[in-house]
């Protein structure tokens, strides 16, 4: 939202400052993350050493269409994850052009998960623990072991199997990967492939929610046509508020401060130019405090 502000028509002969609050979006927000989500559940059967049990589906596909430029941030969000034994549970993401990551595996050891959503992010802070609970908050990629299977039978289209050992590339701290480094610069659209197992015995888990892609581009924001920015009524009321100050007066300065307030200042020729000034409140009401 940005605001406006200008000299109002009706207030020629004194100084009279109008704000105007319209619905348009700009920077950062204007290239937001595009997020598509298959909310399937993916239920992961028992495995045993050497013979992993598959995620139901297996893959789980998210296909992404529609979206322009080339791939500058990817997350992962994984939607209501329960698990008596979330270290058994590792997670291949593969891109339309067939690039994989190994993004989870043995994480979390044995502390139960109950219906935790998390996510992965390059930016985050800190990765999943080795052992301890899963929090519902976003980690880097987490992958602690590098000899994870994800086997050809089952898969449409399979992935290569990730074997020998760190043939698929792998997240810290088992190997330095990342989703931006791996993923970025390419074209987002299409089939989107997310495998998961069980590489060991005694326990099931279950992506209650399914799993969700966000995806930023380097594609520049849609121009903003003229007039498209309507008023936003919250500020005050009618998306605009005017306050006249003397005779005379010029706007020297106007400040929109962190907590949202609107201050102008100015000064009058009149007299011993006397300096005025006014603040608003978010919302547009005249601050009297």
């Amino acid at each position: 939202m940005k605001r406006n502000y200008f000299l109002h028509d009706s207030c020629r002969s004194r100084w009279c400052l109008a704000f105007v609050a319209s619905l348009c979006l700009f920077g950062r927000d204007a290239v937001a993350q595009t997020a598509f989500t298959n909310a399937t559940a993916i239920t992961v059967a028992d495995g045993s050493a050497g013979n992993p049990g598959l995620g139901n589906p297996y893959p789980s596909v998210i296909t992404v269409s529609g979206v322009s430029g080339a791939v500058t941030d990817v997350n992962v969000r994984l939607n209501s994850f329960s698990s008596t034994f979330p270290g058994d549970i590792d997670l291949l993401l593969v891109a339309p052009n067939g690039t994989r990551m190994v993004i989870q595996s043995d994480v979390a050891g044995t502390t139960d998960a109950v219906f935790v959503t998390y996510m992965f992010d390059d930016q985050a802070a800190a990765l999943i623990p080795a052992s301890g609970a899963i929090a519902r908050t976003s980690y880097r990629p987490t992958s602690y072991g590098d000899d994870d299977r994800f086997p050809v039978s089952g898969a449409t289209p399979p992935p290569a199997d990730c074997q020998p050992a760190g043939e698929c590339p792998q997240a810290g701290t088992a190997g330095t990967a990342t989703l931006n480094g791996t993923f970025g610069g390419m074209d987002p659209n299409g089939e989107w492939k997310l495998y998961a197992v069980d590489d060991a015995g005694g326990d099931t888990a279950t992506y209650n929610g399914g799993w969700t892609l966000l995806i930023r581009t380097d594609a520049p924001p849609a121009p903003i046509p003229p007039g498209s920015c309507g008023l936003d009524p919250t500020f005050d009321g009618a998306g605009k508020v005017t306050t006249s100050f003397s005779t005379g007066g010029d706007i020297a300065d106007i400040a929109l401060q962190p907590d949202g307030k609107i201050v102008a200042v100015g000064s009058g020729s009149f007299g011993s130019g006397t300096l005025e000034m006014a603040r608003y409140n978010s919302d547009g009401s005249l601050d009297t405090s």
